[in-house]
């Protein structure tokens, strides 16, 4: 089994959408180490920080060798950890508030944004929770004030016969946006 911390250990940041990514890595290692059981258990808690790692520990399924039952456990713990209703409405629009509350002055900073919002709205538009209008205003809603300013007067500019109550598509608001940056 890879040492913790190096670049082929399984490794958990104690959120629910890396617990998928995380499981998935740890059972390929443990099949390739052939572990089974409480050496599962054992060696799973090992890449866990001090608190996960208390956590997961406390769990009744841990004492029976039962891998699979402390799977499901661990699993009932993270709602959601599947990924097909992992995200609501609320995180994108969380992703959107989170990034109009910090400074953009680059593309570096403009690519985060854009990176975390669009993994949230593949998610929520692939099972139909959310459409592309809504999509499109939640973006530029989450530029901060500044560059959505200057990118609604650049989109305006533009887009002369564009409707206003329409929102802009998310590919010309980024586009428009890493103009101005």
């Amino acid at each position: 089994m890879p040492v913790r911390g190096t670049n082929h250990a399984p490794k958990f940041d104690g959120t629910t959408p890396q617990l998928r990514d995380f499981l998935e890595m740890f059972d390929a290692s443990t099949n390739d180490a052939g572990l089974l059981g409480n050496d599962r258990i054992k060696q799973i808690l090992r890449y866990l920080s001090s608190d996960d790692r208390e956590l997961w520990s406390g769990l009744p399924d841990v004492s029976l060798s039962d891998y699979d039952a402390f799977i499901k456990e661990v699993k009932d713990m993270y709602p959601g950890w599947q990924g097909d209703r992992r995200y609501m409405v609320a995180d994108l629009q969380a992703v959107a508030q989170k990034h109009a509350n910090e400074p953009m002055t680059w593309r570096d900073e403009f690519s985060v944004y854009d990176h975390m919002f669009r993994k949230v709205m593949q998610q929520l538009m692939n099972k139909g929770i959310i459409g592309t209008a809504e999509c499109d205003h939640i973006f530029l809603e989450g530029l901060p004030s500044d560059i959505q300013t200057q990118t609604r007067t650049c989109l305006l500019i533009k887009f002369l016969d564009h409707h206003l109550q329409d929102p802009y598509p998310l590919t010309d608001v980024r586009a428009a946006a890493l103009f101005l940056l």
